[in-house]
Formats: C-alpha cells, sequence, structure tokens
C-alpha cells in the first residue's frame, strides 16, 4: 500500500470519529456544558 494511501486513510478514520463523537455529545438529552469540549466532558462523565 502507497503511503500516501495510509495516510488518507487514517485521515478519513479520523474526520469520521470525529463526527461522530460530535454527533453522540449533541444527541444527549442534557449536554453537561456547552463548549466545554468533548474530551473534558467524556472524562468527567467516565469519572
Amino acid at each position: 500500500m502507497p503511503r500516501s494511501h495510509f495516510a488518507a486513510y487514517l485521515l478519513i478514520a479520523a474526520a469520521v470519529g470525529y463526527l461522530a463523537a460530535v454527533f453522540v455529545e449533541r444527541s444527549r438529552p442534557t449536554p453537561a456544558r456547552p463548549s466545554a469540549g468533548g474530551q473534558a466532558v467524556a472524562a468527567e462523565n467516565a469519572g
């Protein structure tokens, strides 16, 4: 596999994962804090 294709697939996978995380955060009924940052909110919810 060419290295450029590997980088492209990695970038697409990262973008899809980010969009999925944003979608999950927005679909929650009561977000913890608006504009707190996805990772910070996830860390707080995880405990």
